[in-house]
């Protein structure tokens, strides 16, 4: 059932790659844009692949970036990158553009040519028609999937394997379809590149080739075909190990770390695939009845997420119910039909793993890492536009008037493209390069105004990765100082859960003047104040009080402002590696000093006391053995609360809840001494209600007097 291409079918390779990239022209208008800026410079998953793309321009990879993360520097091991074949393209991208915003702009409209090509050239494999080939891989380059990743889900939109991945499926379906060793060896190489493309469509794939061996032993009355569907699925597992030995490598070292994309079985149902979502219209359709229809099904939604945008298009959702009725209708031995019924029983099982509630829900609660089963969308489009491509040679065998049948297919690209797409689909090419500047000349003025290599505190301090927005300033958005600078090093990136971020978060959970002191003493140069992240200016008010007289530097659109630390008031910048080193020997010296803290609770408090602790969030000094240890200040539910009172008396009142409600004991360790002089009041309130039991460089412990 195999067919060679041609050196003849060049021309209908060219037209497929040429076609896509016409196709994807007119959608987004690509006259318009300024190459040398990213297609989509937004907020959110856009401009982590924009600092992905710039680390790989700047350092060779992305993997590591001394840039960032500052003073210890960004390192993506613990968000693991699978995809070490699209990074690699982004690479070769890269060499050929001038500059990072226009290499992730080839890298993004290479993957329309791409998946046009991979379908053709499956599609001819089993002997599709021309024409036939041309028409659904053309519509598959360009379904609406494709524009909603984007570049935002860019490793998403490479999806150009997926065609393969189902022609490997469709030989083990096939009880003739491993004759020769170049077929298992080609099936092999493939499931390689698709275990270098990523753990999702990897995933997608081994539970078709599972599904496509038991297939083929079945009809085969033999075992042959699921072997070969299990070794298969050994090499996409082995490949997908290889690919994230970096991180394997660097947990044996350094730990895993928990903190970091966390997911939980729920979520596999949340993110599930629903029906509807296939075969109903685009969003925002151009026709206003199919629109209003689609924005009805939105409004009742249970979820708002994702799998809105897996809809196949008015031609696939005919293929796709052509697939249905591959699987109820009887079939003969004729090789087309039975391919048509291998075709409806991979989309079943397609459906089966990710329709929610469906077999994708119990595999989350074994693999939780796996939750967003919408994404089966793009292998169900392919087979469904599969099957309309049969479906059309079926009708092309049937009529002489070649001509019509010309004019039909242009009509089912075009008709097709119209259906697909939305106008929305438009980049805001003007806003986008607007932003751009007003970036680019703010982070300029920054560089001409600090030596090379300075360190900048960014704030809001947002963790990294997957962080809520912060009032009006979306996930990632701290990333925009970095994809313009050349010489400065940044803090925003260091990864949640590991010690620069830890050492971030409590830094800028000081107080004001505190936070500004310890950033001098680390050697960092000035703060850079994101003012969407905060409801008001009241913080940055007390920042530029507590910094002094400096003048700050403001972005043109006001939305970005720099404050500028006096030349010689700060140390000099210390290196990652230093920076670590120094956060390595103080953690081991800060254990000790908790074990000294716990050894003489052990020995000054009675088992059973009542005990006020500044935990400072450290919640092992709430473990007392034998002794009730609560945190001050305290949430209404009783747990740690990170935020400060906002004055002495209300200090104070806390603290008097707290001791009338049997509190005997008042414990502040070290790292909370900052409390006796930023509420000086308070501080005499304690000593007035209070006798002091034991005064030492780790702790201060206090008996209280009965209220």
């Amino acid at each position: 059932m195999g067919s060679k291409p041609r050196f003849g079918e060049f021309f209908w390779y060219l037209a497929a790659g040429v076609g896509s990239l016409l196709m994807v022209t007119v959608v987004l208008q690509l006259w318009r844009a300024h190459w040398q800026i990213p297609i989509y410079y937004q907020g959110s998953d856009f401009l982590v692949f924009e600092m992905l793309a710039k680390g790989t321009w700047d350092n060779g990879w992305a993997l590591q970036n001394s840039s960032l993360g500052a003073p210890g520097g960004l390192e993506l091991y613990d968000f693991p990158l699978y995809e070490n074949l699209h990074l690699i393209l982004l690479k070769v991208m890269l060499w050929m553009a001038p500059n990072f915003g226009a290499g992730l702009n080839l890298l993004f409209l290479a993957t329309f040519p791409l998946a046009a090509l991979s379908a053709f050239y499956v599609l001819r494999h089993f002997q599709v028609s021309r024409g036939s080939s041309l028409v659904a891989s053309l519509l598959f380059s360009c379904l609406p999937y494709h524009f909603y990743r984007g570049q935002g889900h860019l490793f998403l939109s490479c999806y150009y394997l997926i065609p393969l991945a189902i022609m490997v499926c469709l030989w083990l379906c096939d009880d003739s379809g491993w004759a020769g060793r170049r077929r298992l060896l080609a099936a092999v190489g493939i499931c390689l590149l698709i275990s270098a493309g990523g753990i999702y469509y990897g995933f997608f794939t081994g539970c078709l080739l599972l599904v496509g061996g038991l297939i083929g032993a079945l009809q085969r009355g033999s075992w042959r075909p699921l072997l070969l569907s299990s070794g298969l699925i050994l090499t996409l597992v082995l490949g997908l190990l290889l690919n994230l030995s970096p991180t394997l490598r660097y947990w044996s070292q350094q730990g895993h770390n928990p903190q970091v994309a966390q997911r939980s079985a729920i979520e596999a149902d949340v993110y599930a695939l629903r029906l509807p979502e296939l075969l109903l219209p685009i969003n925002h359709h151009r026709v206003p009845i199919l629109a209003t229809l689609k924005q009805k099904y939105l409004a009742q939604a249970r979820y708002q997420n994702e799998g809105h945008w897996a809809t196949l298009g008015t031609v696939g959702a005919i293929g796709f119910l052509g697939l249905i009725l591959a699987l109820i209708r009887p079939t003969d031995g004729h090789p087309r039909r039975r391919l048509w019924r291998q075709l409806g029983l991979l989309n079943l099982a397609a459906l089966m793993v990710a329709l929610s509630g469906g077999v994708g829900y119990w595999m989350a609660t074994l693999l939780p890492l796996i939750r967003c089963y919408n994404r089966m969308s793009i292998f169900i489009g392919f087979l469904a536009l599969f099957a309309f491509a049969l479906g059309l040679d079926w009708l092309s065998q049937r009529t002489r008037r070649r001509g019509w049948l010309a004019l039909l297919f242009a009509g089912l690209v075009l008709g097709g493209l119209a259906d697909q797409t939305q106008k929305n689909f438009v980049p805001q090419y003007e806003q986008y390069a607007k932003s751009w500047e007003n970036d680019a000349d703010f982070v300029s003025r920054i560089e001409k105004a600090l030596p090379a290599g300075s360190m900048i505190f960014q704030l809001p301090a947002v963790q990294f990765p997957e962080s809520p927005n912060q009032n009006k300033m979306a996930d990632y958005e701290l990333f925009r100082g970095y994809l313009h600078s050349h010489t400065l090093r940044w803090s925003y990136g260091a990864m949640k859960g590991r010690a620069t971020d830890d050492w971030q978060q409590k830094v800028a959970g000081l107080p004001v003047a505190e936070m500004i002191q310890k950033l001098k003493a680390t050697g960092f140069s000035g703060v850079y104040i994101d003012r969407w992240g905060y409801p008001d200016r009241r913080f940055e008010t007390q920042l530029a009080a507590a910094i002094g007289a400096t003048t700050p530097l403001v972005s043109q659109n006001q939305r970005q402002v720099f404050y500028p630390f006096e030349p010689g008031s700060y140390s000099s910048a210390p290196t990652a590696k230093e920076f670590i080193d120094s956060l390595t020997d103080g953690h081991q010296e800060y254990q000790k000093q908790l074990e000294r803290i716990h050894e003489a609770m052990n020995r000054l408090v009675p088992a059973g006391a009542t005990l006020l602790v500044f935990t400072e969030g450290e919640d092992s000094l709430l473990q007392m053995n034998g002794r009730l240890a609560r945190p001050f200040p305290q949430e209404t539910d009783g747990t740690y609360a990170a935020s400060r009172p906002e004055n002495d008396a209300d200090a104070i009142a806390q603290f008097e809840a707290l001791r009338k409600s049997g509190a005997r004991y008042v414990l502040i360790p070290a790292i909370a001494f900052w409390w006796l002089d930023s509420y000086p009041h308070f501080y005499h309130h304690l000593q007035e209600t209070s006798r002091s039991v034991a005064r030492d460089p780790d702790y201060l412990l206090l008996e209280l007097s009965t209220p």
